[in-house]
């Protein structure tokens, strides 16, 4: 008899994102290995302009279960709401489906995601918790939450529950170890977000062309607008080296309306912003753009996280400028990704795009598979 795993996902296609994606690649593989995968998700609801059209046909052994909330839009509140109507309506689900399950996995953020896991495990039922980002300790340097404060000691605890509760944990980033140790010595295994085969063999076919020295270079940035991002840094270059490029912002979140007053209130034309699309359709900017644009805001926490969108943009064979740091900067480094700048810093972020533009003008910039991004 199949075995039949729980899969505890608040994001999962057709919303868009390295957690939809990671998440549906892991339901492909268990269901070719011939598990029996109940996904409990919710509907499409985490950015406004995507037109997502449901799509659950993973082949007979795997059921996606919807519960409805609130869209994840505006701030923190109603962010908080529309995880809170989640973890409530998946939890009286998954109750009603436990009989027949064999293992749990459960994945955070959002937190409630891991506290639901640990909440439905039982002693005969494993929790495989898979761990993307530190809450709630990310909340005090992008929200300036209190460790004092009631909400943070409450998730806090929660925190510490799922880790104590899990059988074992995957992280994507080998920084996060630490961090849960402090709290159980469990087992914990690292698995990195990556690059999916159709991907990587697409570009792998093809040689992009040199950009058009009398026409602007077309820079891409594909994914959540946060505060997080900090993409308004682009807001700030100085018109002298912006009127070389044109930036394409594709997709959506908390700061995109600061973004688009910014772009407004100081005529930066260049800087085009986007609805969110489809992975499908994002192959098609993909191929169209010179350059790709990857930022984190310079807080501790991003030293320990790795935007898995860095492996698409190097897949491409075109230059990255990246403002990141820790894990994440030395990776790129390592996979000679592009062009460097210090996160939050305007000069040199200038400083680097001067220098890809030269580097792309005069030939120096490589149009090459990247073997180490293949190797690992």
């Amino acid at each position: 008899m199949r075995p039949t795993i729980m899969l505890l996902t608040d994001n999962f296609p057709p919303n868009i994102g390295p957690a939809s994606f990671r998440m549906e690649a892991l339901v492909r593989e268990l269901s070719e290995r011939g598990y029996n995968i109940e996904v409990i998700t919710a509907h499409s609801n985490r950015y406004e302009n995507l037109k997502a059209v449901i799509n659950d046909n993973y082949g007979p052994n795997v059921r996606v279960n919807r519960v409805k909330n609130v869209k994840q839009l505006g701030g923190f509140i109603k962010k908080s709401y529309s995880y809170i109507e989640y973890f409530i309506k998946a939890f009286f689900l998954a109750k009603k489906e436990l009989k027949n399950v064999d293992i749990i996995i459960a994945t955070s953020p959002q937190i409630l995601t891991g506290y639901l896991g640990a909440l439905l495990k039982k002693r005969n039922i494993p929790l495989i918790l898979d761990i993307r980002d530190l809450w709630p300790d990310a909340m005090i340097e992008l929200y300036s939450t209190r460790t004092n404060s009631l909400i943070y000691k409450i998730l806090k605890k929660i925190e510490i529950y799922m880790y104590k509760k899990a059988t074992r944990i995957v992280i994507n980033s080998p920084a996060y170890e630490e961090d849960i140790r402090r709290y159980v010595n469990k087992d914990i295994i690292l698995i990195t977000n990556g690059l999916d085969d159709y991907f990587y063999n697409f570009f792998y076919e093809i040689t992009p062309q040199s950009p058009d020295p009398n026409k602007k270079i077309r820079v891409v940035y594909s994914g959540n607008l946060g505060i997080g991002q900090d993409i308004i840094i682009l807001t700030k270059l100085n018109d002298e080296i912006l009127n070389n490029f044109i930036f394409d912002l594709i997709g959506d979140g908390s700061q995109k309306e600061d973004i688009k007053k910014a772009i407004k209130k100081n005529n930066k034309k260049n800087i085009i912003l986007h609805p969110p699309k489809s992975r499908k359709d994002l192959v098609e900017d993909y191929q169209n753009a010179d350059a790709f644009f990857v930022h984190l805001k310079q807080i501790p926490m991003y030293k320990k996280t790795i935007p898995s969108k860095i492996f698409e943009y190097v897949a491409t064979k075109k230059p990255v400028v990246y403002g990141l740091q820790g894990v994440a900067k030395d990776i790129m480094d390592e996979l000679n990704g592009g062009y460097s700048f210090e996160p939050g810093n305007v000069k040199s972020l200038e400083a680097a795009l001067i220098k890809m533009k030269n580097d792309l003008e005069t030939g120096k910039w490589k149009y090459e598979n990247n073997s180490i991004l293949e190797e690992k």
